[in-house]
């Protein structure tokens, strides 16, 4: 990768902002304590290879659990744990961060990311590390050449998550509205965070934030049709397919300031990247498949569009977020040109995270309220999103959404109410067998409800439903297999009262 050209162009662009940072941060530099890892520095032992169960429990990996192809991609001492979005980074893959890259007071394209926040880490932070443990195949040249590639562009501040692969889906039942029953295609989803620069003791950094999106149909045009198409539902069973073709849906720039504690961004912005996370229900590439379980489909969530985003996590136990974006933006359009007053969505959301609610283990609520504004009316949209451990040691996990949107906010994404709520079981076979401890397979069971806005009536029903069971199993280190089952009732647009079953089988290499 030749990073010379933009490198000179990023810091021009970038000297009046490292001005700033230098001399916001003179004072700070200058009192902050030698770092823990600096040369010559002696410690009791050699750093280890860390791991989390998909954002929890982490621990130190026992020898017999680390693949080859992570010993021969990346040392230890490099390191930089996969985050989880919806889960506070724990202490110990925080302090992964902590490492010094020069004397200067300003690192540029640094290999840690500045400090943040541990739920606001969780959210933009991607880490170096795609090889995770408990795989069928321990080791193979794949996951060795990816993990190879993502540990030397961090090197030059380029973290990412690149999840792509294959899905078929299949309909069984009354006869398809759309009339075609099986769906096969490749999609993929790329989102990376490159971190220009930063202060040396990283409270202060600068970064680019993008997501490109790629997803057509084998056998089908995923842009004008799909198995929610053929079913006539309100609900999408295959959240992996991104349709219309090759496409950017996020390029912002993002600053970080106060040691993490606010997160500053302006852009091009998916929000659903940030607002509405849930570590028990991120659907998509490796937990339940239908995108009900990827954001509330009752808010108003902006996608793609020019706008500004803001967070602020001032303590471990809550933080707040914003974004103020257009909501009238096409793909692949110039964003500038669909600014407009009257077509605009403001959103907040407010989260309480505790590490042990009630004894229960570590859960996070948050409460959401959105408000809209498309041509001469005003709308507005409510939601509560909720993940909570179900036992101080389990590996069991409950999440719900609910909301509701008034009819002008509701037909920004045709759904005036959604709930949806599930059990996901990590890790379910940790304790025995050949995948053993912190393995990152996973059972989830979701149930879901929808019910139409106003301005798509009128329909044959005005309550959907569906239910989805989903297994995950790591088969290599950086690839996956999962079976899934849907049943839907009652699709709005269907033959009657319907009962369809969906079946899906998806492949994915997280890259």
């Amino acid at each position: 990768m030749n990073t010379s050209k933009p490198t000179q162009t990023l810091k021009k662009a970038a000297t009046a902002a490292g001005i700033l940072l230098i001399a916001s941060s003179a004072l700070a530099a200058a009192q902050s304590p030698a770092p823990a890892n600096q040369a010559g520095a002696t410690t009791a032992e050699p750093p280890k290879y860390l791991n989390t169960r998909q954002g929890f429990d982490v621990h130190t990996l026992p020898e017999d659990q680390i693949s080859p192809s992570l010993q021969k991609a990346m040392p230890a001492h490099k390191q930089l744990m996969k985050r989880t979005k919806g889960v506070s980074t724990p202490d110990a893959v925080i302090e992964q961060n902590r490492k010094d890259d020069s004397g200067s007071r300003l690192v540029f394209f640094p290999s840690t990311p500045p400090k943040m926040m541990p739920y606001l880490d969780g959210i933009y932070v991607f880490g170096n590390t795609c090889i995770q443990p408990g795989a069928v195949i321990n080791e193979d040249p794949l996951s060795t050449g990816a993990q190879i590639v993502k540990s030397h562009l961090s090197d030059v501040g380029l973290q990412y998550s690149f999840n792509h692969g294959f899905n078929y889906t299949g309909i069984t039942g009354p006869r398809p509205i759309g009339g075609q029953r099986d769906f096969t295609s490749y999609n993929a989803s790329l989102l990376a965070n490159w971190f220009l620069m930063r202060t040396r003791d990283g409270s202060q950094g600068l970064f680019i934030a993008t997501e490109w999106d790629w997803g057509d149909g084998i056998n089908y045009n995923q842009r004008n049709g799909g198995p929610n198409k053929s079913l006539g539902s309100l609900q999408n069973p295959a959240a992996s397919s991104r349709g219309g073709g090759s496409y950017l849906a996020n390029v912002s720039l993002g600053y970080s300031a106060f040691d993490g504690k606010l997160v500053l961004m302006v852009g091009q912005l998916d929000a659903t990247n940030y607002l509405d996370q849930n570590a028990y229900s991120a659907s998509g590439f490796n937990n339940l498949l239908n995108e009900c379980f990827e954001f509330n489909q009752a808010l108003p969530i902006p996608f793609g569009a020019w706008g500004y985003h803001v967070a602020w996590q001032p303590v471990k136990s809550f933080y707040l977020m914003a974004v103020s974006a257009s909501n009238n933006y096409q793909l692949n359009h110039n964003p500038f040109q669909y600014i407009n007053k009257n077509a605009w969505t403001n959103m907040m959301e407010a989260g309480f995270i505790s590490d042990d609610f009630m004894g229960w283990g570590p859960g996070t609520i948050r409460f959401q309220y959105a408000w809209t504004r498309t041509g001469t009316e005003n709308g507005s949209a409510f939601g509560i999103n909720w993940q909570q451990q179900l036992g101080k040691h389990s590996t069991l996990g409950w999440f719900g959404r609910l909301g509701w949107a008034d009819p002008d906010a509701a037909a920004i994404n045709g759904v005036k109410s959604a709930v949806t709520t599930g059990l996901v079981w990590q890790a379910p076979w940790a304790a025995t067998g050949p995948f053993r401890y912190a393995n990152n397979d996973q059972i989830a069971l979701g149930f879901l409800w929808l019910t139409p806005a106003d301005s798509i009536k009128p329909v044959r029903n005005n309550n959907e439903y569906g239910i989805e069971l989903a297994y995950v199993m790591q088969i290599t280190p950086t690839m996956t297999i999962e079976p899934d089952i849907q049943v839907t009732r009652n699709p709005v647009h269907g033959n009657g009262k319907d009962t369809n079953v969906v079946f899906q089988i998806q492949n994915t290499w997280h890259w």
